[in-house]
């Protein structure tokens, strides 16, 4: 049985639907929520130069597969820490929920 999702975000034909987040960090600075004193920082800085480059055509991966690859950086930056490493999977969450709109 195939997934169906309850709602989808609008988009403007593959545009994304907010404009670039010129903040450098962890979060969306169009909300004042950017976190720079993380260890998680490396990973979040990545993530973003991955959604720069799907929006100028030189990053071919799916939103997921980047998402992904975000998490796994996270948690190799976490190490043993069971608290960083469950902070990974919120920082995972929060990019999988609200990244569609810079997507």
């Amino acid at each position: 049985m195939a997934r169906r999702r309850l709602w989808k975000l609008p988009t403007t034909r593959g545009k994304a639907l907010l404009p670039e987040d010129e903040c450098e960090g962890c979060g969306i600075g169009y909300l004042g929520l950017i976190e720079t004193v993380t260890p998680f920082l490396p990973a979040c800085l990545d993530h973003d130069r991955a959604y720069d480059a799907h929006e100028r055509g030189t990053d071919t991966r799916s939103r997921a597969e980047v998402d992904r690859a975000f998490l796994e950086h996270c948690l190799r930056l976490a190490g043993r820490s069971l608290k960083l490493r469950a902070l990974a999977y919120v920082y995972y969450g929060l990019a999988r929920t609200f990244g569609g709109l810079f997507w």
